[in-house]
């Protein structure tokens, strides 16, 4: 960004160290550039990994560079009255995802691969009334292995492949139903829509080729998801017919079930199999349209209960001010954190934003911070005032210029 080098040298000579904490001596640093069309984006990313250990790892991968064009496109463009095979194409999608990355070690394995992923996704009408939805897809990845080991790690030369392929089939209903509240004023209406899917990718010996991250090692998956969505939605009627609807009250129940895992062979009398996941719950309430409350949790059938919650409130009126609070409980991820969130729109174009982030498990501040948010026309002015856990202050002043960029 503009001014960065210049203001990162005067930091360094009053305190000795550049933006960036003192204490982190293993420092990523990435460019990323992106461009988007109507279901379309092309982003390039380059990474690179400044190691300042007293015993400098030459492991570190960086990224030269990672690209990746992912989109949807239908197959025939949409005409007016089509019937029978176009119109079947018309609604299908031709779903792509595409990733080139060059890996590179200074000692390890690297190399560069190529990810193709592309999917059609079509409605299936099999019933008047069902919503389904079936998806397959091809995934082929090719790698060319840079092996700067020590020791080879045997993945020989050449190109190296892996063939994949994906199908997935989901269907939901919806029962609804309207009821009048008294004084014939407003109308509820309870939305049932239960849903099921399933998703297949078969097992694949991936150990032939490197890792270096997710997608070098694709799980296989026999699954059986399904859930109940339950809405309750307000709107006017009568002299309140003017009125906009809302959201009232909703809940989700979501579960699957691992048929891999069910029919996987037992390592000893101590082993069981586990095929049903977690339940995850989650509910929301909307007592006025300005207020919103949501909890979601997740319930261990295996006898370890609750696992995990969290429960968020939120309000905001027309003028453009708003408060959030949260708090988060996952003892998993030693995770007991509450979260506050302010903000204040003084002007049309000055606000103000406070946000509070304490842990409760260390009885800790882990965030601090002040930002005041300038916008006129054309330009903008951001300054925030931070604080973290282990005293490390912070002011920036980020200024917008609308088709020029951002200075700091």
């Amino acid at each position: 960004m503009l001014g960065f080098i210049k203001s990162d040298q005067k930091f360094n000579q009053q305190f000795n160290r550049g933006f960036e904490s003192e204490t982190t001596y293993i420092r990523s640093n990435t460019a990323q550039i992106s461009k988007s069309w109507t279901n379309m984006s092309l982003n390039g990313e380059l990474r690179v990994v400044d190691d300042l250990t007293d015993t400098r790892s030459t492991h570190h991968l960086w990224t030269l560079p990672r690209i990746t064009f992912a989109g949807s496109h239908s197959l025939l463009p949409p005409q007016l009255d089509s019937t029978g095979l176009r119109a079947f194409a018309e609604n299908t999608d031709f779903v792509w995802g595409t990733e080139f990355v060059d890996y590179w070690r200074e000692a390890g394995v690297g190399g560069r691969r190529l990810d193709l992923h592309p999917q059609l996704k079509a409605p299936l009408h099999i019933s008047p009334y069902l919503e389904t939805t079936a998806t397959a897809g091809v995934r082929e990845t090719l790698y060319d292995v840079d092996d700067n080991s020590a020791i080879s790690a045997g993945y020989g030369s050449g190109i190296l492949t892996r063939y994949l392929y994906d199908f997935n089939i989901a269907t939901s209903t919806i029962f609804m139903r309207d009821f009048i509240l008294p004084q014939k004023l407003w109308r509820m209406t309870h939305m049932i829509r239960p849903n099921l899917s399933y998703t297949y990718v078969p097992y694949k010996r991936q150990t032939y080729l490197p890792s270096m991250d997710g997608v070098d090692r694709i799980a296989a998956q026999n699954i059986i998801s399904y859930g109940l969505d339950n809405d309750f939605d307000l709107s006017g009627m009568g002299k309140n017919s003017g009125a906009a609807g809302r959201k009232l009250v909703y809940t989700k129940f979501s579960q699957s079930y691992d048929i891999r895992e069910a029919q996987r062979d037992l390592n000893g009398p101590l082993d069981h199999r586990r095929p049903f996941s977690d339940i995850a719950i989650e509910a929301g309430a909307y007592p006025v349209s300005s207020l919103s409350l949501i909890y979601k949790t997740q319930w261990n059938v295996y006898g370890r209960g609750i696992l995990n919650y969290e429960l968020t409130s939120a309000y905001s009126n027309e003028n453009g001010d708003a408060l959030g609070l949260e708090y988060r409980y996952y003892p998993a991820s030693a995770v007991n954190q509450v979260n506050v969130n302010v903000t204040k729109k003084i002007t049309t174009d000055l606000l103000a934003q406070a946000i509070f982030d304490h842990s409760l498990a260390t009885d800790e501040t882990s965030q601090a911070s002040l930002r005041l948010f300038y916008d006129p026309a054309c330009w903008s002015m951001e300054m925030l005032a931070s604080a973290a856990t282990n005293e490390d202050y912070r002011f920036t002043i980020l200024f917008s210029l609308e088709g020029v960029g951002n200075i700091v």
